[in-house]
């Protein structure tokens, strides 16, 4: 089917109903208007419909408080700005988008290698000083960060409608920048906190698994199913968004450890050396064992994870415990609440249906255009595998956006 051949389609109706039964109360604008030069893919008349049925500048209700007005007709024109279509999408954006751009700014003067070896927490001094972990730490931060702070950007209606471009540029950039963040991480899965299995697992499975959404949503954008990619862009930086809360337990696990102090950790005799400052007189008075170990590295003693009797080693003692304590805590907060990780995500696109639904009907007509087996439903799709197959929808019938 050609550009032209567009016109061969009757006009749509002013009041049409796709195969899901979304009224469609709009006229779409002609296809010569919305022809692009490249001549490559339908693009405005099915992707950037102007939203004339949709007025997000109503009026204040009449139940609202006089005090409130200012406030709700600030709301009203951000969300004007910004191109959201539903009032609900203006706090989820600035709450989520915001933790992202806000934890990730505040990590940047962590670029300075004098503030991060202050701030990095003696917890982490003994292997980081050493290599191939310091170069991973930095080239780690070196590329999570920048990535981080302009993903909320990808989630602004404005910039995709008007401008795909920049949302293709970002997006690039922020996969590219993610997946080397991913591979600086995987050098330092092995030197976690807790220093056991259990942790290091973690660590390589919180770097594989956006690694996978990422690809996903990459392989259904390729195939022009937009819906999809939505929705795997959405599990992925969820996913990855799981750090912030991480944070927040960080900053309780380790009291209550402290508090129940008979806990304990393994260290080498290198490490609680390290730890001690260097002080080998320390060293023999707190483990006398480890002044007749033939090798400092490979010789372990078990430091208690209590500050109150233990100093500093203990204080650390409790930190590196908590590592692993908290990535249980946090996924115990994935599976019964919505939490930052993919929850969150999967609540959101339940309650925004209608709008997978416009994407997937944009993504038939530009498969349909590409010449695509199965327009519809090119990508990875569940109906290409499972009994519930998708209709195509009435010709011009285009649900409202949310």
């Amino acid at each position: 089917m050609s550009l032209e051949g567009i016109n061969d389609f009757p006009p749509p109706p002013l009041m049409a109903v796709n195969a899901l039964g979304y009224d469609v109360t709009k006229d779409l604008r002609t296809a010569d208007e919305d022809r692009v030069s490249s001549g490559s893919s339908i693009t405005s008349s099915y992707d950037d419909v102007e939203e004339k049925g949709v007025d997000v500048v109503n009026g204040p209700p009449p139940n609202l408080p006089a005090f409130l007005t200012p406030a709700y007709n600030a709301l009203k024109a951000m969300q004007r700005f910004l191109g959201f279509h539903k009032a609900y999408n203006i706090p989820l954006w600035i709450i989520f988008g915001g933790a992202m751009t806000a934890f990730c700014i505040s990590r940047m003067p962590y670029y300075n290698k004098t503030f991060m070896l202050d701030h990095i927490g003696l917890q982490n001094w003994y292997w980081f000083h050493q290599q191939p972990y310091r170069f991973g730490l930095y080239f780690h931060l070196a590329t999570a960060l920048p990535g981080g702070v302009l993903v909320p950007l990808q989630f602004v209606p404005a910039i995709r409608y008007k401008n795909i471009m920049i949302h293709r540029i970002i997006g690039y950039y922020c996969i590219f920048m993610i997946v080397l963040a991913c591979a600086g991480g995987f050098t330092l899965a092995r030197r976690v906190l807790s220093g056991d299995p259990a942790g290091d697992m973690h660590t390589i499975i919180l770097g594989a698994t956006p690694l996978f959404e990422l690809l996903m949503a990459w392989i259904n954008i390729k195939r022009l199913q937009i819906d999809e990619h939505r929705k795997w862009m959405l599990r992925a930086w969820c996913t990855m968004g799981a750090i912030v809360s991480t944070r927040l337990i960080f900053q309780v696990a380790p009291k209550y450890i402290d508090k129940v102090g008979t806990y304990s950790i393994t260290y080498s005799c290198d490490n609680v050396l390290f730890d001690a400052g260097g002080n080998s007189t320390l060293l023999g008075e707190l483990f006398p064992a480890c002044l007749t170990a033939p090798d400092l590295k490979t010789f372990f003693v078990a430091v208690p994870a209590n500050s109150r009797t233990g100093g500093i080693l203990g204080y650390v003692a409790t930190l590196r415990l908590s590592y692993t304590l908290c990535n249980w805590l946090k996924l115990t907060e994935n599976l019964i609440a919505a939490g930052f990780i993919s929850v969150r995500a999967e609540v959101y696109i339940h309650l925004t249906a209608a709008e997978s639904e416009r994407l997937r009907i944009v993504s038939y007509h530009k498969q349909l255009e590409r010449g695509f087996k199965h327009p519809g439903s090119a990508g990875i799709t569940a109906d290409r595998i499972g009994d519930a197959h998708w209709t195509p929808p009435v010709v011009g019938a285009l649900p409202n956006r949310v």
